[in-house]
């Protein structure tokens, strides 16, 4: 792969305006950047992720309405993100998956049909929600779990069958769950833990629909026995919280 990409490199060099080089140069470095994040080479997957952003900048350049130009942004952008994210940059994180629904956002509102655009906005939001939860920013955690399932909500009506849609509003809830248990740890209130126990179960509910569908893979699996966890410990923690009331009045 790294010889193809040196030999698309070498013709790019030789033909900087021809539009096919140039769209196969940056699929080859996206797919590069993919390989050394798989095998923790971060700041090698970081520059190829950086040379495709730049490649599909210099399209949009040329062609500022190309909806191909703009989707290799969102793209180069999502993949920079999930980089600097495992690389522990997580502000720039943010800001690259920021970036990357600013303009699947513009592409959505010039083609309210295409889908896509949604589950992309979705899925962006829900990374970012895992990035707020790791640095304990609970409110923005939430909001952007809730973004995610309006998005992928925006999906599900209009393709009640988009698994992917179905899994991310899965994790989101999850996560939110996550949110609310970490604030009810905090505040000890009945709120945060009913809340938290909602969420799970809600989570739990549509992982179990795509194991019944025959739709679930392993990483489902295991959220699921990590869910069946943290309902138990929330239900017991909403209990503990209820008899204390109870032992007041």
């Amino acid at each position: 792969l790294q010889k193809g990409l040196d030999m698309l490199a070498a013709l790019y060099e030789k033909h900087p305006n021809d539009v096919r080089v140039r769209r196969a140069l940056f699929v080859a470095n996206m797919k590069r950047g993919e390989n050394h994040r798989d095998s923790e080479d971060l700041g090698s997957s970081l520059a190829k992720y950086e040379r495709a952003l730049e490649l599909a900048q210099n399209a949009l350049r040329d062609d500022p309405g190309s909806f191909q130009a703009r989707r290799d942004v969102v793209l180069a952008n999502k993949g920079r993100a999930v980089t600097q994210k495992l690389a522990g940059q997580f502000t720039e994180s943010l800001a690259s998956f920021a970036r990357a629904i600013e303009v699947s956002e513009q592409l959505r509102r010039e083609d309210p049909s295409n889908i896509l655009m949604s589950y992309d906005i979705g899925s962006g939001q829900y990374e970012m929600a895992e990035l707020y939860l790791v640095v304990n920013d609970y409110p923005s955690a939430l909001s952007a779990a809730e973004k995610t399932q309006a998005n992928c909500g925006t999906v599900l009506e209009k393709n009640p069958a988009h698994t992917q849609s179905m899994r991310v509003t899965a994790q989101a809830k999850f996560l939110a769950g996550n949110v609310y248990a970490a604030l009810a740890e905090l505040d000890n209130q009945m709120d945060s833990w009913r809340k938290a126990l909602e969420n799970y179960r809600a989570s739990s509910e549509i992982y179990n629909a795509l194991k019944a569908d025959g739709k679930i893979v392993a990483a489902d699996e295991k959220r699921l026995v990590a869910l069946e966890t943290a309902s138990r410990i929330a239900e017991g923690k909403l209990l503990e919280v209820v008899s204390k009331v109870d032992s007041t009045l």
